[in-house]
């Protein structure tokens, strides 16, 4: 969308100012910064046979379809899947070691969480043995905070979440607060939100 049709939603509010305000400090990625960020180093597949995924999404400014292209630009296209979280039949006999699995970005978690819970109880993640490493383009402390915690409360070793670069991570956690949440008596994905 043109930033002033996005700007327009807020105007229609009557808070103009607020989504003026978001695009001061909005940062743009470009798809060549993108690209930088899908790079899979040969020392990170030495020995495994790997593939390489995005997660189809048919939602209006849904990044799937950039995602896609970079990955089919980069990596062969017989190495290239899409999932589809509505069926999980792409994953059906997957026979690699390991899928590492691209998106935009980490930030909250909260979507990531509804993406794992998706994979994570299909029949073809129970029954295969392949690992899934996530790879994104900007991540937060509190995404990656959300997203290791599912796994290790799920007891799924076979997930991986992966920090962006110093300058494409962003820490939203207080410094008196631990990243690892040790201080919930509960620690299900409510909890670790709020």
């Amino acid at each position: 969308i043109h930033p002033d049709g996005w700007i327009q939603q807020f105007d229609e509010l009557g808070g103009r100012w607020i989504g003026l305000q978001l695009l001061k400090g909005l940062r743009v990625i470009s798809e060549g910064e993108l690209r930088e960020s899908f790079k899979t180093s040969q020392a990170e597949v030495v020995g495994l046979r790997v593939a390489h995924a995005y997660i189809s999404d048919d939602e209006p400014g849904s990044s799937s379809l950039s995602i896609q292209n970079v990955l089919q630009h980069h990596y062969p296209s017989e190495e290239v899947m899409r999932i589809s979280l509505s069926s999980m039949e792409d994953l059906s006999g997957f026979t690699k070691d390991v899928l590492f699995i691209y998106e935009d970005g980490l930030w909250s978690g909260v979507e990531l969480v509804k993406r794992l819970k998706a994979i994570c109880s299909s029949d073809a993640f129970k029954n295969g043995d392949f690992q899934l490493h996530f790879k994104y383009g900007i991540t937060s402390d509190v995404g990656l905070a959300a997203a290791r915690l599912f796994a290790k409360r799920e007891k799924l070793g076979r997930l991986q979440f992966r920090a962006s670069a110093p300058n494409y991570h962003l820490n939203f956690l207080r410094d008196d607060v631990d990243s690892c949440l040790e201080h919930l008596s509960e620690r299900g994905d409510e909890s670790i939100r709020i």
